[in-house]
């Protein structure tokens, strides 16, 4: 460290070298988690989703039959208008079919051609649970899979966020030596960034409007992951990846600025008001002690006083006065 506080420049390149390598390792580790993940997923889920996906099919294409044949029925006996409530009564019951079937299928996204708990979709699960994002699109139904997603979860999380704050960590250290500005900018700078880019990119991706891209966003990098608005394009998976881990990055170091600041706002405020309080006691108390004094002094004795030399108390309290008091007594006598 130099006098002003700052690392030389062969150290500050050191830990620059260092942080990055840091950061690719947990960035190989954690592709090859998700790898292995999407896999165990498949492996765990597919088979019985599966079965699960073709009984709703079924069950779907025999609600429509079931709902034209009844259709075809009525037409020939009734008139228009009692045909026309007929077939308002049944289209609510097949509505309601269809909403109560796909409701159970939760695994459908526009690039899944193999049916639900695809590989692609169980990289995805892998990756929101690891994330901690969760938009609850997809989950798992057999026991073999929650258990696994306890695991993973166990296993995951702290990888990933040891990987997030040495991605923040590099990106704040370059973006200080690069531009030079202090924390409370680059902790805007970051978040403003985070914003705007996951606007566009997922306005782009995910073709939304640029209000839901960026609510989106904001849910996604916060990872509360309500689950409103949900990825459906899995083409890109490694881009995206890549993409949002950044940005998951980016907000942590920017919140964890704002959280630093809260926090030594709080402490000064409650340091001001105990100093504040201190000097109010100080001050009753020097005030008391001046009461004390005060009552003390009026209490003082005559005789603690400093001696008057022009009174005869002296005289009155010394044995002189009784010896003269005597001789006056006995001459009166004696006359």
């Amino acid at each position: 460290m130099t006098s002003s506080g700052k690392m030389p420049p062969e150290e500050a390149d050191w830990s620059l070298i260092h942080s990055s390598f840091k950061v690719f390792l947990l960035l190989f580790v954690l592709l090859v988690f998700l790898l292995c993940g999407g896999f165990l997923f498949q492996h765990l889920e597919q088979e019985v989703t599966l079965e699960h996906f073709y009984a709703t099919n079924v069950e779907h294409e025999k609600q429509k039959a079931d709902l034209l044949k009844s259709l075809w029925a009525h037409a020939i006996v009734l008139g228009e208008d009692d045909w026309n409530q007929i077939a308002t009564e049944r289209l609510e019951f097949y509505e309601r079919q269809v909403s109560r079937l796909t409701g159970s299928n939760d695994a459908k996204n526009d690039d899944s051609s193999e049916g639900p708990w695809s590989f692609m979709d169980s990289l995805f699960y892998t990756f929101t649970l690891i994330t901690t994002i969760g938009f609850g699109n997809i989950s798992p139904r057999t026991g073999g899979g929650k258990l696994a997603t306890i695991v993973y979860g166990l296993i995951g999380i702290p990888v990933i966020l040891t990987l997030l704050d040495e991605v923040g960590k590099l990106l704040s250290k370059t973006a200080r030596r690069i531009f030079g500005i202090d924390d409370a900018k680059l902790s805007l700078a970051l978040l403003f960034t985070v914003l705007s880019t996951g606007t566009l990119f997922f306005a782009f991706m995910e073709n939304l409007t640029w209000l839901d891209a960026c609510y989106f966003s904001f849910v996604t990098f916060s990872s509360v992951g309500f689950g409103d608005i949900v990825p459906t394009k899995h083409r890109n998976f490694l881009f995206s990846f890549l993409y949002i881990v950044s940005c998951l990055a980016l907000l942590s170091v920017s919140l964890s600025f704002w959280k630093c600041y809260i926090d030594w706002t709080t402490e000064a405020l409650l340091v001001k008001l105990l100093r504040k309080q201190s000097d109010r006691s100080g001050e009753r108390q020097n005030a008391v002690a001046d009461d004390r004094r005060n009552m003390n002094a009026s209490r003082i004795p005559e005789y603690n006083q400093p001696p008057n030399l022009n009174s005869d108390m002296p005289y009155r309290r010394s044995g002189k006065k009784v010896s003269d008091d005597y001789s006056a007594l006995d001459s009166i006598n004696e006359e």
